[in-house]
């Protein structure tokens, strides 16, 4: 099952056609992985990794999910609907309608990934939370390339 642990959705979702973006995803779960002490995503079946995956993220748009799919004519899952909230959203102050619209969408049927991002951001900043957003996206066409990750404000102070 830990192989499952860094997949890209998309490869769950047995998409046909893939390149870096797939690298990249593992590397923002080695990332979260590095800073929580244990894996993001620890699911033992494919289904199960990708419940783990959005319950985190939120869930993709049908359209999303069809370009996901690369247009497979497989069925569409049914997913639980979760909001997708930009976890940069965590570093407004509190009050803030940004950091509202993250709590409201995760609290309260998904308050332990909410805990689990916010031990993230403790641990590695607003740049890290943006640049594990970025890492993590679920469109593989705008997940960030390796380049652009180095390039990232994270890496500023290295």
């Amino acid at each position: 099952a830990r192989r499952l642990w860094y997949r890209a959705p998309e490869m769950l979702l047995r998409k046909k056609y893939y390149s870096f973006e797939i690298d990249m995803w593992a590397i923002g779960c080695i990332m979260a992985e590095l800073a929580l002490g244990e894996a993001m995503f620890n699911g033992e079946s494919e289904i199960e990794q990708l419940f783990k995956i959005y319950r985190i993220t939120g869930t993709p748009s049908d359209d999303l999910m069809r370009a996901i799919k690369d247009g497979s004519e497989n069925e569409m899952l049914v997913l639980p609907s979760w909001n997708r909230v930009h976890f940069k959203n965590l570093s407004y102050p509190e009050g803030s309608p940004e950091l509202e619209e993250i709590v409201k969408a995760y609290i309260p049927s998904r308050e332990s990934s909410l805990m689990k991002l916010l031990e993230l951001k403790d641990k590695l900043g607003d740049a890290g939370i943006d640049l594990l957003w970025h890492l993590l996206d679920l469109n593989p066409d705008t997940r960030i390339s390796a380049e652009a990750a180095l390039n990232h404000i994270f890496f500023d102070s290295i």
